[in-house]
């Protein structure tokens, strides 16, 4: 049964990872909205997993530009996906988190 558990939330949290990198490929894009990100993710989490996941669940972006380097670089996106979801064969919940990232396109 414990195998099981550790199966089902490994299939969550890389659902949750590939929801939150769609998530930062869409804020990436040249004219997105900031956290765009954020929603497109959690959006992707209610569909592909369940809404009672999904309302365990937030998801927020973030923006970073590299430091000390060449300005012309492009900067990157982060959309970060947690919260604590409920186990299936136990009772309790265990926290679960999941970071996509992606280059910012244009200026």
């Amino acid at each position: 049964m414990g195998v099981l558990q550790v199966a089902l939330l490994l299939h969550v949290r890389g659902v949750m990872t590939a929801d939150a990198a769609e998530g930062a490929r869409v804020e990436a894009g040249a004219g997105a909205d900031r956290d765009s990100g954020g929603k497109r993710a959690h959006e992707l989490v209610a569909s592909s997993l369940s809404d009672a996941v999904a309302g365990a669940v937030s998801c927020g972006s973030s923006r970073h530009r590299p430091r000390g380097t060449d300005p012309d670089l492009p900067g990157s996106v982060a959309v970060t996906c947690a919260g604590d979801v409920a186990l299936f064969f136990l009772p309790g919940h265990v926290h679960v988190s999941a970071t996509g990232h992606a280059l910012l396109e244009g200026r």
